[in-house]
């Protein structure tokens, strides 16, 4: 069962489910609600509650003993009818949070491919980072110049910042820098940033990656599925060789678990053991879909790939109004 909360000012309207915290649905919603270390003690997710009733599930938090009896801390309650809020602040619907520098601590570092390395960024202790899944962030850089890449997590892990950072042959960072990053080590970087995001639908979804354009897709996939959506997914990973996709278990793992998603990897140069797909995935995408005009897209990858895509699937009959893309420029600069 689900219920409806109103928010204050604005005139907002979320669907909570059953045993869901106020702020998680908000979250999952793109509604900027305000909020920091979602366990109940700092009170910036505090609200008042005009109608309903909310329950504690952790026990009532010590914020809220002796407190008006009509505030409630979002991370905390989870309705048990529909319920009225007026909130401190809002950022906005579907509206984007303001970006911040924040220092992080390189948690993990892996070779997950030949040229692709996995970084896991820890945020200081006690910060959040309020971002939308398929934003992305900038490392800034001794020098003030900077390097975007795509947050691939989800951000109901928003305490750190999961990175798949392609090696460009020559490039300062990737070439250069990355390799001298150590665990540990401390890196700045600018987030969120973007508009790469899910749009409010219930359409089928469609995602195309190409090679690490899988990383905003991963978290775009996890936001969907956090959200328990009904909503049918396609995904489609296009890649060069069978190494190069470098997280294989993983989308076929959410094809085993989750009956509404299909996962469809492409090979463009495969050996001969390879017995899946193989071609350009934008090609396979339409030999499956010629007329894809049900679905919302989601493109991810260099920019040929994402412009053919785009293409085959305007050429098919989509609307341009539900393709949604992130094309990939990468940068060769050189060191001196």
């Amino acid at each position: 069962m689900n219920f409806t909360a109103s928010i204050i000012p604005g005139n907002y309207q979320i669907q909570i489910a059953k045993d869901e915290t106020i702020l998680a649905a908000g979250i999952r919603h793109n509604l900027g609600l305000l909020y920091e270390c979602r366990r109940g003690f700092c009170g910036t997710c505090q609200a008042t509650l005009l109608s309903g009733e909310v329950s504690y599930p952790k026990g009532k938090p010590g914020r809220l003993i002796g407190a008006d009896p009509n505030l409630c801390l979002m991370c905390q309650a989870v309705p048990l009818t529909d319920i009225t809020l007026q909130v401190q602040e809002l950022i906005g619907y579907n509206q984007y949070p303001e970006p911040q520098i924040i220092t992080c601590t390189v948690h993990q570092k892996n070779q997950i491919a030949p040229d692709v390395t996995y970084l896991n960024l820890q945020l200081p202790a006690g910060q959040r980072l309020q971002f939308l899944a398929g934003q992305y962030l900038e490392i800034i850089l001794d020098e003030g110049s900077t390097r975007p890449f795509s947050i691939a997590n989800a951000p109901y892990t928003d305490t750190s910042i999961e990175l798949h950072i392609r090696n460009v042959p020559n490039g300062l960072f990737t070439s250069k820098l990355l390799p001298e990053i150590k665990i540990g080590n401390s890196l700045q970087v600018r987030a969120p940033l973007g508009k790469f995001n899910l749009k409010p639908s219930e359409r089928p979804l469609l995602f195309v990656a190409g090679g690490t354009g899988f990383s905003p897709i991963k978290g775009l996939i996890e936001q969907a599925l956090q959200d328990n959506t009904e909503r049918q997914i396609y995904l489609y990973w296009g890649v060069r060789s069978q190494p190069d996709l470098y997280m294989p278990d993983l989308p076929q793992r959410w094809s085993r678990e989750y009956p509404n998603l299909k996962f469809i990897p492409v090979l463009s140069q495969p050996n001969s053991e390879w017995t899946g797909r193989s071609g350009f995935v934008h090609q396979a995408v339409i030999t499956d879909h010629p007329q894809p005009i049900q679905f919302d897209a989601y493109l991810a990858g260099p920019p040929v790939m994402v412009n053919a895509a785009q293409h085959a699937l305007t050429q098919g009959g989509l609307d341009p109004a539900h393709i949604f893309s992130d094309a990939f420029e990468f940068t060769t600069i050189q060191s001196n």
